[in-house]
């Protein structure tokens, strides 16, 4: 990703929600909309990292059900607009990438029970777009990352499992290649380093301990990850402030009302001091939150995780 220290926008887990990524990005000046509905990539020299689970917005709630999505864009749109939009940001010196996460892995495999009902109108075409000669194979390969470190920060959809297994340890910092894809085998070890849940708790001493030597190994000083629902919390950090969580609930699967928690996303200006962005422009610190306490009319991290 280049030796200069860019801006960096780690924005956590999209779930299916076109329309909210969109505002997002509009919002902080990333891209623009153009009055012909196409858009540009405005911000030069920036990365933009999508923390995985980009894919699927079935609703969580049966009392709205996928209402929410009638009359909206497809999933499979996103996934194009974000190989098109990875050569606009290069454009200008900027770059986006995805994270992989067990949602994209999973409609790969040909299991689209994640889908929003309304974006499952048309199974067959979605069948063609994951199938051996559609587009979904190239969306994976051009865009999707396994995990980065960037500026002394370790990014990984559901964090680096605390005990990785000698065939996960090579799926470290990839691309999502062709090949890795076309392995059984490597297919189904990645699927468990992207959904396990590691850190969907307080850490006891020894995994504290695991944690910290994981990051002083790669030179990191803390890990930030999507997959862990807040539900309604925004951004946060646990785990001795070394694990910040983003999957604040920018879809309307999770979050059918948006709020000012549900639309913030994490910046590391270049300084290395991660700050949660507010949609208004406004930065601050990261919060720490007791995973031991259960977080008002949500319950603990823990009872809050989803698949």
């Amino acid at each position: 990703m280049g030796d200069m220290v860019r801006p960096l926008y780690a924005i956590g887990d999209v779930h299916g929600d076109v329309e909210r990524l969109l505002k997002l990005l509009v919002a902080h000046d990333i891209i623009e909309i153009l009055p012909d509905q196409t858009f540009e990539w405005k911000k030069r020299d920036v990365v933009v990292l999508l923390m995985g689970d980009v894919l699927d917005a079935r609703a969580q709630s049966e009392a709205f059900g996928d209402l929410a999505f009638q009359g909206t864009t497809s999933d499979l749109w996103l996934m194009e607009f974000l190989v098109i939009a990875s050569k606009k940001a290069a454009r200008v010196g900027s770059s986006l990438h995805a994270l992989v996460g067990e949602h994209e892995l999973r409609n790969f495999k040909g299991d689209f029970g994640g889908a929003s009902l309304y974006h499952m109108r048309d199974a067959e075409a979605r069948s063609r777009y994951f199938g051996p000669s559609g587009n979904g194979l190239h969306a994976l390969t051009s865009v999707f990352l396994t995990s980065i470190v960037y500026n002394q920060v370790v990014y990984a959809h559901a964090g680096l499992p605390l005990n990785m297994t000698s065939v996960q340890k090579p799926l470290v910092n990839k691309r999502v290649g062709a090949q890795m894809l076309a392995n059984q085998k490597l297919v189904d070890s990645l699927t468990d380093f992207v959904q396990h849940n590691d850190y969907g708790h307080a850490p006891t001493a020894d995994e504290q301990e695991a944690l910290n030597t994981m990051l002083r190994r790669r030179g990191a000083t803390c890990m930030v990850v999507g997959h862990y629902f807040t539900k309604g919390h925004g951004v946060f950090a646990g785990w001795d402030g070394k694990v910040i969580y983003t999957d604040v609930g920018i879809s309307r699967a999770f979050m059918p009302s948006a709020t000012s928690a549900s639309s913030t996303i994490l910046l590391d200006d270049g300084s290395g001091d991660l700050r949660v962005l507010d949609l208004n422009g406004q930065t601050h610190a990261v919060p720490d939150a007791d995973l031991n306490e259960p977080f008002p009319n949500s319950g603990t991290l823990n009872s809050v995780r989803y698949a």
